[in-house]
């Protein structure tokens, strides 16, 4: 949401806001797979990266870019056997807030659902310029296929994919967000993207409702019919549904989980969201489309926040905590 040149985040806290229960990796645990009835795939005609035939140095990192004389560091997640000619898919896993990129390398676990077919690139912070400055060196120095980039992340990485979706979407092939909000309703979006989004009913951080704007704008950019949708997809407590008639290449996916927790990484969200991307065949990205590709700042005046209040609140709220932020940057934690 944007104001006065300023995003406002639409995360509310009542008391004391915390973010522990992120912390827990659950992703290891056993999960019903199953396939994407609705996803017709061909096989992938890569689009080789300038890094093509340069030599891996070997290690995940840490790695580092300079932007506006500030060091940004990141890791990278090399399958085993990395060989410098294969244009391997890349997926930005964004962290989750209050965390790092060890922290979600550790929690997202998405090697385990890849094997060997990705490369992985796990950015500290949330800022465009800077996601911009890594994805030109990875390019630039290791073969990666250009029409196969995805992100993913949870909370406020959740947040950063579908940023990136929107403002970045001419670089994407698709994006995951878990329990994140967004896009922001005044942003221009590039091109359009595939979208998997997952999201519990129960998160008492960033409440389900939240994230409704962003799907039903991806439903309108891929030319959905809001009304129709059906099963894709079933693991854990949890469904996933395809959206009708959108168009054949950038599908919507609406995913929602009952894990108790709520705010969390599910345990069926690595193999889930590798098995959205996966199934996507490389294609030229479209020009944004629909009724939800454009909106004019201007035409925004009005300001909505929600409060949530745990069901174990006792007495009267005194004080309530947001932040603002300048536009185009994401703060590394509430």
């Amino acid at each position: 949401m944007r104001f006065d040149g300023y995003f406002i985040p639409l995360v509310v806290a009542v008391g004391l806001l915390g973010c522990g229960n992120e912390s827990k990796n659950i992703a290891d645990e056993d999960v019903e797979e199953g396939p994407f009835e609705n996803i017709e795939v061909d096989e992938p005609e890569p689009i080789p990266s300038a890094g093509c035939g340069n030599a891996v140095a070997g290690d995940d990192g840490p790695f580092a870019v300079v932007v506006d004389d500030v060091e940004h560091k990141y890791l990278i997640d090399f399958p085993d056997g990395y060989d410098e000619s294969r244009a391997y898919p890349l997926i930005f896993a964004f962290h989750f807030a209050g965390g790092n990129a060890p922290a979600a390398k550790t929690m997202y676990n998405l090697r385990a659902a890849m094997g060997d077919d990705g490369v992985i690139v796990f950015p500290n912070g949330h800022e465009l310029p800077v996601f911009d400055a890594i994805l030109a060196a990875v390019q630039s120095s290791y073969c990666i296929d250009q029409g196969r980039i995805f992100a993913t992340g949870l909370s406020l990485g959740g947040g950063m994919s579908n940023t990136v979706g929107c403002e970045r979407g001419d670089v994407f092939r698709a994006v995951a967000p878990v329990a994140g909000t967004g896009p922001s309703a005044s942003a221009v979006c590039k091109g359009r993207v595939a979208v998997m989004q997952i999201h519990g009913t129960f998160d008492p951080i960033a409440a389900i409702a939240g994230s409704l704007p962003g799907r039903d704008r991806w439903i309108a950019m891929s030319e959905c019919d809001p009304d129709v949708s059906e099963p894709a997809y079933a693991a854990y407590t949890g469904t996933c549904e395809q959206y009708a008639d959108c168009d054949d290449a950038f599908p919507v996916i609406w995913c929602e989980h009952r894990d108790p927790i709520g705010h969390v990484w599910p345990p069926f969200a690595n193999k889930t969201i590798w098995a959205f991307f996966s199934s996507l065949d490389t294609s030229p990205q479209g020009e944004a489309a629909g009724p939800g590709a454009e909106m004019d700042p201007s035409d925004i005046s009005t300001i909505q926040l929600s409060v949530r209040a745990p069901d174990n609140f006792e007495g009267t709220p005194r004080s309530v905590a947001f932040s603002l932020y300048p536009a185009g940057t994401r703060p590394v934690s509430y």
